[in-house]
Order: C-alpha cells, then sequence, then structure tokens
C-alpha cells in the first residue's frame, strides 16, 4: 500500500501539469509529490520515501546471497528506463521542426508520465509481500548496539550526501541553460547518456565491492564523484561539462545497489 499511494502522487502529479499552467498549483503539487519519488535515487526517480520502502521489498522478496545481484539487476533497470525518459524530454523541440504542433507541446510528456504510472499500479498490484512478523517476535530481534551504530553512522553519511547532491540535481539543467545557453533538445541526450553509462556503471561497483568491500567501493565513488562535481563546475565549454557530469553521474549512481544490499 505504501508503494502504491506513492505511485498514486505521480499520477495525480502528471495530471494537474497536463491540465493547467498556474505555478502555485504546479508548486504546490510538485512539492507533494516530491515527497515520494524525489530526484536521488538510482534513475533519477525513485528516491525520498519510495526508495527505502522499495529496498526493503527487494530485501524481502530475495535471498541473502543474491541480494547484490537483485539490486544491481534493479539498478540496471532503472537506469536504462531513466535514460529514455530523458531522450524523450527533447521530443517535443523535435517534432515541433515538423509543425507536429498538437504532439510537441511539454503536456505530452506529463501524459505518458500518468500512463507509466497507470502501468506501474497494476504491476505493484500484482506483487504479493510476504507475511509480517508478530509485534513481539519483531522487538525480540532488535539490531545490536554494534550494528545500530554502523546503520546511524551510513545513515548520517548518506543524509549529508542527499543534502548536498540535492543542489546540483536541482539546478544543473538551470545551469546549462544559463551557463551556455542550450535547451532540453541539448539537454536531453546529456540526461540520456548519463543515464546509460550508470547502467553499464553498476556491475563495476559489484565487482569493486567483492575485492576492497562495500564500504571502500562506497568511499571511492564518492570521493571520484566529488572531484568529478568541481570539473564540471569550472568547466569552460558546454562539450567539456556534459563529459564531466556524464562521469559524474555514473560515479555517483554506481555504488547504490552496493548501498542498499
Amino acid at each position: 500500500p505504501f508503494l502504491v499511494a506513492f505511485t498514486v502522487l505521480m499520477l495525480i502529479w502528471g495530471a494537474v501539469f497536463s491540465f493547467t499552467t498556474y505555478l502555485p498549483v504546479l508548486i504546490t503539487i510538485s512539492v507533494i509529490s516530491g515527497i515520494g519519488r524525489g530526484g536521488g535515487g538510482m534513475g533519477g526517480g525513485q528516491a525520498g520515501p519510495f526508495a527505502p520502502a522499495e529496498s526493503a521489498l527487494l530485501a524481502d522478496l530475495s535471498h541473502e546471497s543474491q541480494r547484490r545481484r537483485v539490486f544491481s539487476w534493479n539498478g540496471v533497470a532503472s537506469s536504462l528506463l531513466a535514460a529514455a525518459g530523458a531522450a524523450l524530454a527533447g521530443l517535443p523541440v523535435l517534432l515541433g521542426r515538423y509543425h507536429l504542433f498538437l504532439l510537441s507541446s511539454n503536456e505530452g510528456l506529463f501524459v505518458l508520465t500518468m500512463i507509466l504510472a497507470l502501468v506501474s499500479l497494476l504491476i505493484l498490484f500484482s506483487v504479493r509481500e510476504p507475511p509480517r512478523k508478530s509485534r513481539a517476535e519483531r522487538q525480540s530481534r532488535l539490531l545490536s548496539r554494534q550494528s545500530m551504530r554502523i546503520v546511524m553512522y551510513q545513515s548520517l553519511v548518506g543524509a549529508f550526501n542527499s543534502f548536498g547532491i540535492s543542489f546540483v540535481n536541482s539546478l544543473f539543467v538551470v545551469w546549462l541553460h544559463l551557463r551556455f545557453g542550450v535547451g532540453q533538445e541539448s539537454i536531453g541526450p546529456v540526461m540520456t547518456a548519463s543515464y546509460l553509462l550508470s547502467a553499464g556503471s553498476v556491475w563495476v561497483a559489484s565487482v569493486m565491492a567483492g575485492r576492497m568491500g562495500s564500504v571502500g567501493t562506497i568511499v571511492m565513488t564518492r570521493i571520484v564523484a566529488a572531484a568529478l562535481m568541481v570539473a564540471t563546475a569550472l568547466s569552460p565549454f558546454f562539450w567539456v561539462a556534459v563529459l564531466f557530469q556524464i562521469l559524474r553521474t555514473a560515479a555517483t549512481m554506481m555504488a547504490t545497489p552496493v548501498r542498499q544490499s
């Protein structure tokens, strides 16, 4: 029910953006729907409460020895579909050049979002969760003090990372437009390439985790991502910024399945 509720929010978001341009309404529905599916997940669109709920369900449905593989495949699928969505961002501009104005409006993309939300709901309704343990049994199996400390450290690191990266993800498209004067027809392919490379980098992180450990992999990828972020900000040309951004996105996302598993 939790995942279904936030998918319904995505459906409502697409409906509102399809039928109104009144800014206060758009901001309000973006804030509400963004609670469930903010932009920090593996594919750029599964964050907020949706991501941990999804991760918990995948962990429940998979054996411990297979979880890294399961989360890796989930990350690959998410990145590939995010790449397809980013590629569609430039479609209205392309269709407008051929005077297909009925199909060239951005509202068409929001209608497509509604359709995909309905498909997601149908898929979620077919998922059967494992039976939940009783409250007494759950309380008798609380985390040890050492495990609790590790979870708290990981959560704190993730919170600081999300706090910083949210500035970049929220303003990056605007920054490209203001800095280099490019539009959605140029930015869409950039995001597509970022997600495609991320899909392949997931398996690299899995191999790294097997050799240097999960914590070492997470630390290394975040150091590389931070360095590439600085390089992106200092880039003098659009193509240089694009190259660094594609590599940064891949470095940021590649360790996500390792961290989740």
